[in-house]
């Protein structure tokens, strides 16, 4: 299937509006144009994500999300006309953003959430497709490799004491044995359906736990869930991985 490097016509007709975003309409920014072919085809054949665009720069990335309203970005780092930590940063209001890229080195992750980006994922990641599927659920896809970098950052980021301790909302730190099970599941970088398969439970009510224990600790990403909670205790991520 060829690449589809802009969006159809009648997407041009209005300003771009959150509140008229497809959660459906996938944009890749991606200037390897045989890798990005494949993902298209890929994410297509799953008839889940509709339309797939693909962007090769920056520019043409930013043109396109001005006449479409995509529900998903994924967004290559190393791009010929700049960062794309820098398209993140402005697309992640109105977008949920997927890194995919071949860089796991740890600056690059920590640029990439503090822009905004909802996961991180390595091109080379077996299960790439389900894995970016898993967004339409409400996960937030990251590998335990990946994880592993956040968690040593926030760590020397306490140590230096530049950020606060984290504490809950409403100073609410509980968590029950059944989240701690979720949590655990999705801290070793497994989907929420994964996790409903181990835990015997559904998808449903793994997202509703998901909820519950952002709600607790604080938190709005499953990066920031595994750190927290391993800073209270909660998870020892050495028997996470």
């Amino acid at each position: 299937m060829a690449m589809t490097h802009t969006p159809p016509s009648d997407a041009a007709n209005g300003p771009r509006d959150a509140r008229r975003r497809s959660p459906r309409a996938t944009l890749i920014v991606e200037d390897d144009p045989a890798f990005a072919d494949t993902l298209q085809s890929a994410l297509l054949k799953t008839q889940v994500l509709s339309p797939v665009h693909v962007a090769s720069r920056l520019d043409s990335a930013r043109r396109m999300a001005d006449q479409t309203a995509y529900g998903l970005s994924i967004i290559d780092l190393n791009l010929p006309d700049g960062d794309g930590c820098s398209l993140i940063e402005e697309f992640a209001a109105r977008t949920t953003c997927i890194v995919l890229t071949v860089s796991g080195r740890e600056a690059d992750v920590v640029r990439a959430i503090r822009a905004g980006a909802s996961g991180y994922l390595l091109k080379d990641e077996p299960e790439l497709v389900p894995q970016v599927l898993s967004v339409a659920s409400g996960s937030f896809p990251i590998s335990a490799r990946i994880a592993a970098h956040l968690v040593r950052h926030w760590r020397a980021v306490d140590s230096s004491g530049n950020e606060p301790e984290p504490t809950a909302l409403n100073g609410e730190r509980s968590l029950s044995n059944r989240e701690l099970d979720v949590l655990t599941v999705l801290a070793q970088g497994h989907t929420y359906q994964e996790a409903a398969e181990r835990l015997k439970i559904s998808p449903h009510t793994v997202a509703d736990h998901v909820k519950n224990i952002y709600r607790k600790l604080a938190v709005n990403s499953r990066s920031g869930a595994v750190y927290r909670a391993s800073q209270l205790g909660y998870l020892d991520l050495a028997n996470t991985s």
